[in-house]
C-alpha cells in the first residue's frame, strides 16, 4: 500500500530522495532498479516508489507506483514513476519503501535514478555524433505520455535517405525508420506496443550524422 507522507512503515526500507527542476520545468520519470535479489524464505518482494511536492509537513502525494509483478518473484527488476507537468525550479520528494507483505528481507541493493524534461541535464545521443551538420530537425514529437502510437514531425532539406530513430535513456537505440524524406515537413509512425513503460529520445540520422533529441513518455 502507498502510506501518507507523514507516515513511516516499519519495514526494512524507507529512503527519502529529491530532485530540483530545470528553470523549464516539464515531465520526469523516477527509475527504481534491483541490483541483486533479497535473501529470504518467502518467495517474493515488493517495492513501492512515491513521488510528493510540497515541504516537510506538508507533503501532497504527485504519485504512487507499487510494483505488484516482484510480489511473484521478481517479474521485473525496474519501477518506473512518472511525474508530469512539474513546475520549473522546484524541488520535489520521493520515497522506495517496502510493502507490508515483505518486511523480513535481508538487505536488497538497488538504485534511483530522475530523467526527464524537467531535468537538466537529460541523457541524450552521443555528443559526439550530434555535433555533426545534419540537413534536417524534428518539429514535434506526440502524444506525450503515450499508448500504442508515437508520431515524428520533422523537416528535411531536399530529397534524402533519412532514420527516424527512438533510443531508450541510455541513448540505446531501440527502433528505427528508414525513408526517402522530401523537402519541408514530412512523418513517421511508430508502434511503440513493445517497449516498456518510461522516458525515450527521439532523433533523425543521416550518413553518420544526428539531429538533436526530442523526448516523449511511454505509459
Amino acid at each position: 500500500m502507498c502510506y501518507p507522507a507523514h507516515l513511516t512503515p516499519t519495514k526494512t526500507y524507507d529512503v527519502w530522495y529529491s530532485f530540483t527542476t530545470d528553470q523549464d520545468g516539464g515531465d520526469a520519470s523516477v527509475i527504481l532498479t534491483h541490483a541483486s535479489y533479497p535473501t529470504s524464505d518467502y518467495g517474493f518482494f515488493n517495492m513501492i516508489v512515491q513521488g510528493f511536492d510540497g515541504s516537510c509537513g506538508d507533503f501532497q502525494t504527485l504519485g504512487c507506483f507499487e510494483e505488484m509483478s516482484n510480489i511473484s518473484g521478481f517479474d521485473d527488476s525496474t519501477i518506473t514513476l512518472n511525474l508530469f507537468n512539474l513546475l520549473p525550479l522546484e524541488t520535489y520528494y520521493f520515497r522506495a519503501y517496502n510493502s507490508t507483505f515483505t518486511g523480513n528481507y535481508a538487505p536488497i541493493d538497488f538504485t534511483l535514478n530522475a530523467v526527464g524534461t524537467a531535468l537538466d541535464p537529460i541523457v541524450a545521443v552521443d555528443e559526439e555524433i550530434a555535433s555533426l551538420p545534419l540537413s534536417g530537425m524534428i518539429s514535434k514529437v506526440y502524444p506525450s505520455p503515450a499508448g500504442s502510437f508515437v508520431y515524428v514531425d520533422f523537416e528535411a532539406v531536399g530529397q534524402q535517405s533519412m532514420s527516424v530513430c527512438i533510443g531508450d535513456i541510455l541513448g540505446n537505440r531501440v527502433l528505427k525508420n528508414t525513408m526517402t524524406s522530401r523537402e519541408g515537413m514530412n512523418h513517421a509512425t511508430f508502434n511503440i506496443d513493445a517497449l516498456p513503460p518510461g522516458m525515450y529520445i527521439v532523433y533523425l540520422e543521416n550518413n553518420g550524422a544526428r539531429s538533436e533529441a526530442s523526448r516523449f513518455i511511454k505509459q
